[in-house]
């Protein structure tokens, strides 16, 4: 039987890059594939606080990042070095694994959303992971294989890399579009009378996972500010995180 090890900080639903992890070990369990994880807590690191928003939260993520990018690189090319017949697959920070997953590029976001020398001095977990990234790309001998999931980041990736040396691969994460198409005009209409949307009022749809770094506690708050035809939706996050937010938006008193 063919055994994949999947290389992440965390994997589960929700929880971003470790979701797709998450996702994929079902899928090749269901094929007959033997799936082992190698996360935070192999690495040595689940004392570390989980992200959330703020100044800690900021804290709390530079902290796992760097751990896993270093005491878990050394860990998991251990644990690789003991059990040579099991293929590899990085999702994100650690440098081991035959695949590395490409799930974004820092560098080439922070460009997109202008102003970049100052993006990236003030946030030292963007300054960390450059350095440790151009390592991985530029260095050669971490991975075998890059995946990127759609040709726009193959691009990027040569771009913001001109030294690439790895070979890449582009395989899409796939969409079905039976399930996932734009909604007809009844559909729409159903929709709105669900969620008790009247003809005037707004949808603000969040689609998310990690919450606090995604801005979503900010968005509460400036709903606060608007008018009562303004309603929110979120979509993702762990029961926990989602039992937060409503605790937050009921303190409020901007509904359920």
């Amino acid at each position: 039987m063919t055994t994949v090890v999947q290389i992440a900080p965390e994997i589960g639903p929700g929880t971003g890059v470790g979701a797709v992890a998450f996702h994929l070990e079902q899928e090749w369990r269901r094929a007959g594939v033997d799936v082992r994880r190698f996360t935070l807590d192999e690495a040595g690191g689940a004392w570390l606080p989980a992200a959330t928003g703020g100044v800690a939260g900021r804290l709390s993520l530079l902290a796992r990042v760097v751990w896993f990018s270093t005491v878990g690189t050394r860990r998991a090319r251990r644990y690789l070095r003991r059990h040579p017949d099991q293929l590899s697959v990085c999702h994100n920070d650690a440098l081991a694994g035959d695949v590395y997953v490409n799930h974004g590029i820092a560098q080439a976001a922070m460009r997109a959303r202008g102003h970049y020398r100052l993006r990236m001095l003030r946030n030292p977990v963007l300054l960390f992971t450059t350095a440790r990234d151009r390592r991985r790309y530029s260095g050669g001998g971490d991975h075998r294989l890059v995946v990127n999931l759609v040709s726009d980041e193959e691009r990027l990736l040569r771009d913001v890399y001109p030294d690439l040396t790895l070979p890449t691969v582009v395989i899409g994460n796939g969409v079905d579009v039976e399930r996932f198409r734009p909604p007809t005009p009844l559909e729409r209409a159903q929709a709105r009378e669900r969620l008790g949307l009247a003809d005037g009022d707004r949808l603000v749809l969040f689609i998310g996972n990690e919450f606090g770094r995604k801005g979503l506690p900010v968005l509460v708050e400036a709903l606060g500010l608007l008018g009562p035809e303004v309603r929110l939706v979120v979509v993702g996050g762990t029961p926990d995180l989602v039992a937060a937010e409503a605790r937050r938006a009921a303190a409020r008193r901007l509904g359920d």
